[in-house]
């Protein structure tokens, strides 16, 4: 990984970059390289707490630093990837889906925390398409000409205490529903479905020598929520502005509205390797390497 950075950047270093082109950047056209641009992202600090940018560690240290970042990164990654139900969500447009509502929000009043982030996958696109590339059949299926809708992602508003005791009850959830843009949400309408309970978390590398590693770093929920709250009423993305909805906070998508609520407290919830489209779909948001999940509903 180290040896790919060089190589696609040699003359980089922090006086150039400076958080180069963090995941808001809304210029579509000035984007590096996913790759240098999460490394440009990347928090590290020394062992008093001060940040130093990837780019001027000397070679030694870039190559121990990639070497963890990448082993950590691949076993946050691999049980998702080895998850036979993920798979199969992913896969298959036939397996059921329903959940009796009522079952649903007894399981979130055990299990969900306030600012934890629920994944619905109905199986809209190939495993292929979302873990290698996409393609324009799986792209016309993603915009909604296939048989199912492409999924749901929502942020959970309340702690397990506070979470309604009916289903009909609005602001379980906040996220952008077509038809009526970023608004609260009950779980009778959008979640009456199995879906992915996971938390957002990142890992920030502190350097300490041959004791250097990754500490888990955590979002505050309250500020995460205020940023989505603060977007309720925008409508949703429809026809281009859908397939762009990645660069637009005139309108939200589901995703959207989740990502940059994440990310204006610095957590980056779209999967590193579609990094580069326009949009965002459920899957990438499952897939990233900050989201964990902790609890299926089903």
């Amino acid at each position: 990984m180290a040896k790919l950075i060089s190589l696609t950047a040699p003359t980089l270093n922090s006086n150039k970059i400076s958080k180069i082109k963090s995941a808001t950047n809304d210029d579509s056209n000035g984007l590096l390289n996913p790759i240098v641009e999460e490394f440009a992202n990347l928090d590290i600090a020394d062992e008093s707490g001060t940040e130093i940018s990837f780019f001027d560690l000397s070679d030694d240290e870039k190559e121990l630093f990639s070497q963890q970042w990448t082993i950590a990164n691949t076993e946050a990654m691999t049980p998702k990837l080895n998850d036979p139900e993920i798979g199969k969500e992913l896969e298959d447009n036939d397996h059921p889906d329903f959940v009796e509502p009522s079952k649903v929000l007894e399981q979130l009043r055990t299990h969900a925390n306030r600012g934890d982030v629920l994944i619905n996958l109905p199986g809209t696109v190939w495993l292929s398409a979302y873990l290698n590339y996409y393609n324009p059949l799986a792209i016309s299926k993603y915009v909604g000409i296939g048989k199912y809708p492409p999924g749901h992602v929502s942020i959970v508003k309340q702690t397990k205490t506070n979470l309604p005791t009916l289903t009909t009850t609005n602001g379980t959830t906040i996220s952008a529903q077509n038809g009526s843009g970023v608004r609260d949400e009950n779980v009778d309408y959008h979640w009456n479905c199995k879906a992915h309970l996971c938390y957002v978390r990142k890992r920030e590398w502190r350097w300490r020598g041959l004791r250097s590693g990754f500490v888990d770093v955590y979002p505050n929920a309250d500020k995460v929520i205020a940023y989505a709250e603060s977007q309720k009423g925008k409508p949703y993305c429809s026809g281009g502005d859908f397939i762009t909805a990645k660069f637009r906070d005139n309108c939200f998508i589901c995703t959207t509205i989740t990502w940059r609520s994440f990310n204006s407290e610095g957590f980056n919830t779209h999967r590193l390797s579609v990094r580069w489209m326009p949009t965002i779909a459920p899957a990438d948001i499952l897939l990233s390497d900050n989201i964990v999940e902790k609890y299926k509903i089903k």
